[in-house]
């Protein structure tokens, strides 16, 4: 009798370790993989989104407009203002997403108010916009730098020395 007691105490020993590590993993999803799993381009939830809310603009350091989302037909098409010179910094948006448009996605596709904001749409017939995003980049620049290494192998990165920010 008393084995068995022990054995029945070992049992639910293991079960209730075995319930916590789940919970103790859970938690680790929910609060610290939070930001990585919502903002991961393959994320189908955020893709079936890409349809029905216009992603927010970019903006250079001075306000230039640099990409922004139009209607075409049911869905938006990304327009990119200055492709060729700042492609390798802004990426692309589709099936998968690279550059700002990735590391930024969740910015990009997120509403302020989204209540506030779909109750409006749905009564005035306003599109849906994402928060739109301002960059460090000087859209000059990197035209001056894309110009200068136009037929050469390399790279040109300008830093801002006093604050770290990356110019271009």
């Amino acid at each position: 009798m008393n084995s068995s007691k022990k054995s029945i105490k070992r049992v639910f020993a293991l079960f209730a370790l075995m319930f916590l590590v789940s919970i103790g993993y859970i938690f680790k999803i929910v609060i610290v993989d939070k930001e990585f799993l919502t903002t991961n381009s393959y994320n189908p939830r955020i893709n079936s989104t890409d349809s029905n809310i216009k992603r927010g603009s970019i903006y250079d350091i001075d306000g230039n407009l640099m990409a922004y989302s139009e209607k075409d037909g049911d869905a938006y098409r990304r327009i990119y203002v200055d492709g060729e010179n700042s492609a390798h910094v802004l990426g692309y948006t589709g099936v998968g997403k690279s550059g700002v448009e990735a590391t930024q996605n969740f910015t990009l596709q997120k509403l302020d108010n989204e209540i506030m904001q779909r109750l409006k749409a749905f009564i005035n017939g306003d599109e849906l916009e994402g928060n739109s995003i301002v960059l460090t980049v000087d859209s000059y620049l990197q035209k001056i730098g894309s110009d200068l290494m136009r037929t050469n192998n390399g790279a040109v990165v300008v830093i801002e020395v006093k604050t770290g920010r990356v110019v271009c």
